[in-house]
C-alpha cells in the first residue's frame, strides 16, 4: 500500500526477546500482540529503555547504519536489493 498500514495477509506469534534494542537493533513492528508480518524496524539510536520487549528482535546492522540515520520522514525506497553472502 506505500502508507505503512498493509500486510502480507499472515501472522506469527511473538518470541521472547533475548537481548536489547541498541543503536542497529532490527525487529518486527507489530500492532499487537501475535500480530507480526512483514514489517520490520531498525533502532538509529539506543532504544532500550523507550521500548518495552513487545517486538521480536531478529537482528543487528552490523554495518551501514550511517544509511539508516540518514533516512528522513517522507523519503521513499525507489530499490530494494539483498544479497545472500556465499558460504565458506
Amino acid at each position: 500500500q506505500g502508507t505503512g498500514t498493509g500486510g502480507p495477509g499472515y501472522k506469527f506469534a511473538d518470541e521472547p526477546v533475548k537481548g536489547d534494542y541498541t543503536l542497529g537493533a532490527v525487529a518486527m513492528a507489530n500492532a499487537g500482540p501475535n500480530t507480526n508480518g512483514s514489517q520490520f524496524f531498525i533502532t538509529i539510536d539506543d532504544c532500550t529503555r523507550k521500548l518495552s520487549k513487545d517486538y521480536n528482535l531478529f537482528g543487528h546492522v552490523t554495518e551501514g547504519i550511517d544509511v539508516a540515520q540518514s533516512i528522513g520522514v517522507g523519503d521513499v525506497m525507489s530499490k530494494v536489493t539483498v544479497e545472500e553472502k556465499a558460504r565458506s
